[in-house]
């Protein structure tokens, strides 16, 4: 049986033209009415049925974008995947839905990449960190690994060493030498190499003046003692294991700590004593 397409009503609203067929309504941008010349009891072809149809479904789709794009940027990876999610489309489908964006530039990924890595270089991470982020929202390794691009990191001594100075604050009831570990793994987490992350740790502790390692030193010797005998008195307690397995814990779990084998030893001959 033939179905008669005919227009019952025509109604302007804020978010377009609110077009009524056969008691279903379909909303259409302006510049879609205007095109096609639509009017009450117009009778339409099932082509210009289906044409309208799309150009209504289109409009829901592009409204999402403009909706979702209004709060904050996405990649062109990202917006695939959103339509892709949310109307299951097919993929030319998609693609022709956002060529518009692409055009209009409210998708551009170069822009995108250059001002993520710009605002992540600021806040103190590395090459690596943000080119396997922005990899991971879809941006080309041709626009990853352009001079251009990369030059952004070039110049970022000084946040990596703000970096440095800031955790060896946070961290100062450690030694040093648990500081230094803790700090480079936070560096190398943070997308930098292992090899500049050594050198600007270096540099840093080597800046420290003689009255700060006269400091370093006291608060290095308070913490061995005051750790010493927090496992000392844990392991006094713990009746399962022999004078030889205390001592051997008590020597594992102060070298984890970051204190040398040599000043655990010491502590073992002069201070603390283990028996069966």
């Amino acid at each position: 049986m033939k179905i008669n397409y005919v227009i019952n009503e025509i109604k302007a609203g804020k978010k377009g033209i609110f077009i009524t067929i056969n008691g279903e309504d379909f909303l259409v941008s302006n510049d879609t009415f205007t095109d096609n010349f639509y009017y009450p009891d117009k009778k339409l072809t099932e082509a210009e049925f289906k044409q309208l149809k799309k150009a209504s479904q289109n409009k829901k789709y592009s409204d999402y974008l403009h909706r979702i794009c209004s709060t904050r940027r996405y990649t062109y990876l990202e917006l695939y995947n959103k339509l892709s999610t949310k109307y299951h489309l097919e993929k030319e489908m998609i693609t022709s839905i956002l060529k518009p964006f692409v055009e209009s530039k409210t998708i551009d990924d170069k822009a995108y990449a250059f001002d993520y890595a710009s605002s992540k270089a600021e806040q103190g991470y590395g090459l690596k960190y943000v080119v396997s982020k922005l990899q991971e929202k879809g941006i080309y390794d041709e626009i990853l690994n352009s001079k251009e691009f990369t030059d952004l990191f070039l110049d970022n001594e000084d946040v990596l060493y703000e970096i440095v100075r800031k955790t060896d604050l946070a961290k100062k009831n450690k030694t040093i030498k648990e500081r230094k570990r803790v700090i480079l793994n936070l560096l190398i987490q943070r997308g930098f190499s292992s090899s500049v992350s050594k050198n600007v740790i270096e540099d840093f502790y080597k800046e420290l003046l003689e009255e700060d390692y006269e400091k370093e030193n006291a608060i290095h010797v308070n913490l061995l003692k005051k750790e010493a005998e927090k496992c000392y008195n844990l392991l006094c307690h713990k009746k399962n294991l022999n004078s030889y397995d205390k001592k051997n814990s008590f020597i594992q779990k102060l070298l984890a700590k970051g204190f040398s084998y040599d000043e655990v030893s010491l502590l073992l001959m002069e201070e603390y004593k283990f028996y069966d």
